[in-house]
């Protein structure tokens, strides 16, 4: 990938935005091709670290042994890979020293640019994450319970008033 950056905007600068996508997708599809055209016999893309195993070890065992949807995949590997990168977990280490407070710290940092309805839809794959590392034997403690969901109440969502300018619509039609 940052071969592919560093080449689109050394070679392609000139061009606008979309050009310069345009070729970074064409550039990544043939390297993508070049292995399986049998022309290139070392590995293209690097090593992943223990952390993303994980992931993807998390994300195969709820394919296999809960039957989830490609699209509650897609969730799980977006929140969860997101409260990966906010502990800077690397290491199988990284993972087991996870603390209440992390997993809160992340919470709370979620919680600034999303609703509590979104902050509960962060907090299940997050906690699931964390249930799969205890039975994997990775988490000593079991760290699910302490992942809480934000409380949400039935009518909620409804307006706590109605706008003035709307009443004086509604008299004035009647």
């Amino acid at each position: 990938e940052a071969f592919v950056k560093t080449t689109s905007h050394r070679k392609i600068r000139p061009c606008g935005l979309q050009t310069r996508q345009f070729w970074r997708r064409a550039l990544r599809m043939l390297i993508e091709q070049i292995p399986h055209a049998g022309q290139a016999s070392f590995p293209i893309r690097p090593m992943k670290d223990p952390a993303t195993v994980r992931l993807d070890e998390y994300l195969t065992f709820l394919r296999e042994h809960r039957g989830l949807k490609e699209h509650t995949l897609y969730v799980h590997q977006l929140y969860v890979g997101r409260f990966l990168a906010h502990l800077r977990a690397s290491t199988d280490e990284h993972l087991r020293s996870i603390s209440v407070a992390q997993v809160d710290g992340f919470l709370i940092d979620s919680s600034h640019t999303m609703a509590r309805r979104s902050i509960g839809a962060v907090c299940a794959p997050v906690r699931g994450f964390l249930r799969y590392l205890h039975m994997r034997g990775l988490l000593v403690r079991n760290l699910t319970q302490q992942v809480m969901s934000p409380r949400l109440y039935t009518q909620e969502t409804l307006p706590r008033s109605i706008d003035w300018s709307y009443v004086e619509r509604i008299f004035a039609e009647v």
